[in-house]
Order: structure tokens, then sequence, then C-alpha cells
């Protein structure tokens, strides 16, 4: 010390000398502890980590120029100690594992007992094909393999894959192994898909018409096997807003691949995406692929979001879709040359209809001047008849003359009120005005890319709606849309079939709808003209433009079946971008407690901000804690804990902390408490733009809830040492297994971002398959030795039903 310090030194310079010196002399005191037999990771890494801070001294004493040798060599002397001491840890531990000699008779045997374990009883196959016939569908069952799809295909190959898989579940709609691993399949491809990026990607940019129309099958074979699920026995059981979540998670990742495709197109570009960033905050998400798919596909949406620019969306009542359909068919050769078409088979039917005008014109002129004529000659006939002798032979041949005149007065009065009638109206296709026209003609024959883009747009917006809609009639009732009389589509097509006035051969097109329509709340005027023929004055006379029929949007549902298991009739034009109530949104997307535990329904729902909390929120838990609201079998501090849970947005996660901390005699085994905890941790809730990377340009989203809960002494350190203390607490009472059916889902979660909890999740799932093994086998098989059938099938259901628990402690994370 005093080589280092001496008294002349400022102060601070000598206290950081001591301050080394101190350091070293407390890492010199440990290493001399340890042994091989006592270097556990624990006590390597404490030696590393204080190795490391006696090194950062040093250097800063260096730094200043101040001679560190000493300090050195000692750092040296124990890295190379500690090194060594590590590698004999090692090779006790490998040659514990060494298998004996062989030079020995019997040294190989070692210790053997026999395996432990219950045989299933043989199944006795009946002769009759019914029998035959269920043993070989659980043989089916218990020995069949299902196709994995392998990674890093091109998107069409993939496609053609998942089609084989979602068949096949259609086919056996009463195999729900089937239907999720089919599912899954898709999510998993479609995820990763878009962790991997979809803006700027070329194999995004290149696709087909066909591999998109391939796309969207996959997407509504999906939704239709989701939708079968759900009704089915095993769709009950899991969290009902994940399997919706990722519904709409499939959905949007597919609408994004498609915008992207489109977005090639140099006007298409100028326009946005239809859906909102923000909207993604409903979702609750199980998994890890999930959630990144979750904030890829918000950044996406948020870098093609063009302001007042949104492409087929009715937040604006179209009006940027119909810009970009006008410049669009513009541009477009195709749909020039249609528009060509129509301009010169439009100007025939004007010009036959005109040249049809003038020739009754001029023939009712005709035959008004011959009827003047013959109503000269019957007043002279008459006068003459007059005059005559009855019995004359005169007065007999002037009633022949009057007769004849008479008869062609009627003939010609007829064929004159004939001229006088105005010919068929000509009922134009197409609007006059040119900008108007294009965009009809665009919705008319839109290409297959961007009318595929269209129902995407409607139908990814469409699932944000509170579903299923027959739970909520006033939504119901406010989604409606009145007043579309007239199709566009039927109003051209009529017009187009009718050969009155054009001869020249149709040229056989035919427009079509897609599900988005083209509609107008206007309808064609009843009579069309002027009444009498002599009232057409030029050629427009007679003739009608549809520009008095204003086109909209609408929207009836998707085609898919799915669509009318959710309640949205095929029938009813509906807005799916009409502002909903946000409660009723929110109360859609909240898992919905049993009914015998739905008391506790109004702590489940998250207005996601302070301000949308109610202001007693965090104190309605004590108000009702002597009422009939609690529970029985919750004591009334986990009553107030997991009331509490979601009462303020940004404390969710610290609460769930203090839960698991605090309260010893949570009931985690009850359907509530799990589906309050899920809600909390599956839930997105908003997102947030991250801090960018100085080499990214792309914009990165986050979780609001979960910032900074990574962090050094944050959140997620927090709830894995709370669950490692619950594990080890648990172990030793096997009564409370039950509650690893939460405890373990949530340890295997958590350790997709903190891979110590994959410690944890072991834990919870070593004491239940060591308890199956143990003791339940032990009772298993002394009820076999009993011969008590009804003991003997309780034993193996509560050993499944343990070995069933440590298996889902692998459901998530990378165990």
């Amino acid at each position: 010390m005093a080589d280092s310090c001496s008294m002349s030194e400022e102060p601070v310079l000598c206290f950081q000398h001591i301050m080394l010196h101190l350091k070293l002399w407390l890492l010199l005191g440990l290493v001399r502890h340890v042994t091989p037999d006592t270097a556990d990771s624990k006590v390597i890494n404490m030696v590393m980590v204080m190795l490391q801070s006696v090194c950062k001294a040093a250097a800063a004493l260096a730094a200043d120029k101040h001679d560190v040798q000493a300090v050195q060599t000692a750092s040296q002397a124990i890295r190379q100690r500690t090194e060594l001491i590590v590698k004999q840890r090692q090779l006790a531990a490998a040659q514990a594992l060494m298998l004996p000699p062989a030079q020995t008779t019997g040294s190989l045997l070692g210790k053997w007992q026999l395996p432990t374990g219950t045989i299933p009883s043989k199944v006795l196959v009946s002769s009759s094909a019914e029998g035959l016939s269920a043993a070989r569908q659980r043989a089916a069952r218990n020995l069949g393999s299902l196709p994995v799809i392998a990674p890093g295909q091109v998107l069409a190959a993939t496609l053609r894959q998942l089609q084989q898989l979602l068949n096949g579940a259609a086919s056996n709609c009463h195999d729900d192994v089937k239907a999720q691993h089919a599912m899954r399949s898709v999510e998993v491809e479609l995820f990763s898909r878009a962790v991997l990026g979809i803006r700027g990607q070329q194999q995004y940019a290149s696709l087909t018409d066909s591999v998109i129309d391939q796309l969207w099958q996959i997407v509504d074979a999906y939704r239709e096997c989701l939708a079968k699920f759900r009704s089915s026995a095993a769709g009950l059981a899991p969290f009902s807003v994940d399997l919706r979540s990722r519904e709409i998670l499939v959905v949007w990742v597919a609408y994004c691949i498609t915008f992207e495709t489109n977005r090639q197109h140099y006007v298409v570009a100028n326009y946005g995406v239809a859906l909102q960033h923000e909207d993604l905050k409903h979702l609750s998400l199980s998994d890890r692929a999930a959630v990144d798919a979750a904030l890829a596909v918000g950044s996406y949406i948020m870098q093609c979001t063009v302001p007042n620019k949104p492409l087929f969306s009715l937040r604006d009542a179209g009006a940027a879709t119909f810009a970009m359909a006008e410049q669009y068919a513009s541009s477009d050769e195709k749909l020039l040359s249609i528009w060509k078409d129509e301009q010169a088979a439009a100007s025939e039917r004007v010009s036959r209809h005109w040249q049809q005008v003038q020739k009754q014109q001029e023939e009712a002129r005709r035959l008004t001047a011959r009827l003047r004529q013959l109503e000269s000659d019957r007043s002279r006939y008459q006068s003459l008849l007059a005059s005559s002798r009855y019995n004359g032979g005169q007065h007999h041949y002037t009633m022949l003359k009057l007769s004849a005149v008479s008869a062609e007065i009627s003939s010609t009065q007829s064929a004159l009120t004939a001229a006088e009638k105005p010919p068929e109206p000509v009922v134009q296709p197409l609007p006059e005005n040119r900008g108007t026209a294009m965009r009809w003609l665009f919705f008319l024959y839109m290409p297959p890319l961007l009318r595929q883009l269209s129902r995407a747009s409607f139908l990814a917006q469409q699932l944000l709606l509170p579903l299923p809609l027959g739970s909520y009639p006033a939504v119901q009732k406010q989604l409606a849309v009145n007043g579309f009389v007239t199709s566009l589509v039927s109003h051209y097509n009529s017009a187009n079939s009718n050969s009155t006035w054009y001869t020249v051969p149709a040229p056989g097109r035919s427009a079509s709808d897609g599900k988005v329509m083209l509609y107008s709340q206007q309808e064609m005027p009843k009579s069309i003209g002027p009444e009498h023929i002599d009232s057409f004055y030029s050629a427009s006379d007679g003739v009608y433009y549809p520009d008095g029929l204003r086109p909209g949007m609408t929207w009836q549902g998707s085609g898919c079946s799915a669509d009318g298991i959710v309640g949205l009739s095929s029938r009813n034009f509906f807005d799916p971008f009409k502002p909903v109530n946000h409660s009723l949104v929110i109360d859609s997307f909240t898992e919905r407690l049993p009914p015998q535990q739905s008391s506790l329904q109004w702590a489940m729902p998250q207005p996601y901000s302070r301000h949308g909390v109610a202001s007693n929120r965090g104190n309605l838990g004590i108000a009702q804690q002597d009422a009939e609201v609690k529970p029985e079998w919750l004591s009334k501090q986990s009553y107030l804990k997991l009331t509490a849970l979601r009462s303020y947005p940004l404390r969710q996660l610290h609460r769930l902390c203090e839960l698991l901390h605090d309260c010893k005699d949570m009931p985690f085994d009850q359907p509530s408490v799990q589906a309050v905890v899920r809600q909390t941790l599956y839930h997105l809730g908003p997102l947030v733009r991250a801090e960018a990377h100085s080499n990214s340009n792309s914009i990165q989203l986050m979780q609001q809830w979960r910032t900074q809960w990574g962090a050094a002494g944050g959140v997620l350190e927090a709830l894995c040492w709370e669950l490692h203390k619950l594990a080890d607490e648990l172990a030793q009472k096997p009564r409370a297994h039950d509650a690893v059916l939460l405890l373990g889902e949530v340890a295997a979660y958590l350790s997709d971002w903190h891979p110590l909890c994959k410690a944890a999740a072991r834990k919870f799932a070593a004491m239940t398959s060591k308890h199956a093994d143990n003791e339940l086998q032990a009772e298993v098989a002394k009820a076999a030795e009993a011969a008590d059938e009804a003991v003997h099938a309780e034993m193996l259901a509560k050993q499944c039903k343990a070995r069933m628990l440590a298996l889902l402690c692998y459901a998530a994370g990378p165990l």
C-alpha cells in the first residue's frame, strides 16, 4: 500500500489505489476457498465478475500512467487458477460417467432394475366389422403421422402443402388433432414470414394472381377449420381470445403480403393501407412467435400508412379509393381500350337513335298532312251525301267513298300515333363524364390482384368487430347500411346487352362484382326523354347517361362460411369501418369466465389507458370484498389482489409480481384465476415506436405495457424469481400440483424472453412427472394387486393428469 499510495498524492487518486487493492484482496480470499467440488456455475460467475471489476479499476489507473504490474500479475494468476479448477471439475464429472473396464466379468452390468410402469391391457378385437373398424381407427390415430412443412420454401410451394393439410383436416372434421396441426402450420408459416419482413421483399413484389388467389384460399380454409374447431368439444378448452387473435393475425399477415404485391404498381404506391396498427392492441397471443409477428405487422401497417389516402376503406367514404380508381384506369391499356370501345358504342347508339327520331318526325309530318287531306275529303263527301237523293246511284257511290275515307283516316290516325310515340330511349352503360366513367370501369373490370386486396381490406377490418354480432344487437344495427338500391354492375351489363341501338357485334365482355360491390343510392329515372316525337330537338334528347348514379362501395361479407358462424349475414350491407363503441370492442376481446364464476367478469376488461379507467376502478375490489360478488373459494387478500390485477394498464405486470409473491393461498387451479392471469400476460395492449437503430430506417414497434420489462431488476427478472420460488414450494405439496397448469404455462411463455424461466418450467414439469412416476405409480400398483378396478382407474387417471401437466410446461418457449 505504501508503494502505491503516498501522503503527497491527491486524495482521489489515493482512494482509487485503496479500492483496487481492497477488491483484489477480496478476490484472493474468495479464490483460496474455491475447489473443484465447490466450483459450480454460481461460484465461478462470482469469481469472474469480481475479476472483471479488479481489471476495470486497474485499467483506469493504467490509463493515467500508474504502475499496476503487480495487480496484472495477480489477476492473470487468478484467471489461470480458476480455469484449472473448472477443467478439474469437468474432468471429474466426465469420469463419473465413464463405463468400467470390460476385462472383468460382469463389470458392465452395474446396478440394474426392472422397468416400472403399467402396460395397458390387451385390446380384444372382435371379428365383427364394427369392432375391427374401431380397432383400425384407434391404430390410425395412435400410430399415424402428420406432415411437417419444410421451412425456407418459396411461398407457392408452401401454399400447396398447406392446402393439402387443410384439405385433410376438412375431410375428417372429427379429428381435432389434424385440425390443430393444420391451423398451427398456417400460423407458423405466415407468422415467420411476417417476422422476416414483407416490405421491400422481392419474393412478394413478383407474386402472380394465382399465388395470391391460393393464399386467400388457404386463409379461408384456415378460418373455416378454426370455426369448426371452436364449435367442437376440443375447441372449448383453449383460451378463446387467443384463437380469435390468431385468426385476425393470419388475415392481417395475408393482407400485408397482398398489399405489398399491389404496391409495386406506381399508382397504388401513392396510396396507403386501409388498416390501422393501433387496432392490434386488442389481441391476446400466447407465444412469442405470434407476438413478434403482430409487432412486425404493426410496423408494416405503420410504414405503409399514407394520411388521408386509405385504399379500399370507407373511413373517408371511399374518396381515396375512387381517386385511385380513376388514375389507375386512365393509365391502364386494357381499361382504356374498353373505354374507347364503349365510347364508340355510345356514339353509335346516339346516332342511330337520332336517325330513328328524325325518321319518325318526318313520318309524323307526312301522316299529319295526309290526315288533313283525308279529313277534308271526308267533309266534302259528307256534304255530297247530305245533298244527294237517298236511293239514288250518286248517294250509294258517295257512301262508299265516305266509308273508305273514314277507314283510311282511322288507319292514318293509328300510324300517326305510332309515329308520334318516341322510340325506346338510349340507356348508356357508362357515365358521360370521362373521370366518372374511369372509376366505374376500374370496379367493373378490376384487376384480380386489386380485387383480392379490396376483399382483404374489408375482411381484415371486419374481424375487429364485436363478434358474434348476435350478442351485440346495437352494433349490428349501427353497422347496417341502407339505401343502396342500384347495382352499377347490373346496370352496365343490362345496358350493354340491349342491342336496340347498337348493331356492331358485342365484344363478349361482361362486368362482375367482387366481394366489395359497386352500388348507388340513386335510382334510374322512370321516364327518359320527351313524351312526344315533336319535342325532340337534338341528338341528346332521349339519351340517358348514368352520371347521376353516384358510385359507392358496399360489403356483405367475405363469402367464407366462417362469416355465417359468427353471425354476419350475407344478405344485408354493412360497413365494417364504422366506429363502434370502444367498450363493446374491449368486451368482445375479453375472455368469458365460466358461468359459475362470472361474478369476477368485471375484473377482466382493460381500457388501455388511464383516461379510459373509471376513477373508482382501483377501489371496487375493496368495496365488494364482503359482498356476494366475492366467491367463497377466494380469501379476502387473494380477492383484492386478483381484482386489482388489471385495474391500471401500466401496472399490470408489476401487480402480477405482487400476486405471485404475496398470495400464498391463491387458487391457481381455478379457471377464473387462470383466465385473469392469462389475459394479463398475453394481452398486447397499445403498440408504440421503439428506439430506432442507427443502421435501420424501418419503424420498430414495442408493447407499451412492457417498456423496459427486460431491464436488470425489471419485471421479467421478478416474475422469474417468483416462479422459481413457487416451483420450490409446490414440489413439496403434491396436492397443489394443479396450479402447474397455469404456472408451468406462464414460465414456458416467459422463457421466450427470459431464458432463466426455462429452469422454472422444467421444475414444474419435473415435480409432476416425479409424482406420477413415484407416489402415483405406487398407488396404481397397489390397486392392481388388490384387483380394485375403480381405484385402479382413478389412480391411472390421476397419473395421466400429472404427466399431462408436465407436458404442458413445454407448450411454449424454446423448451
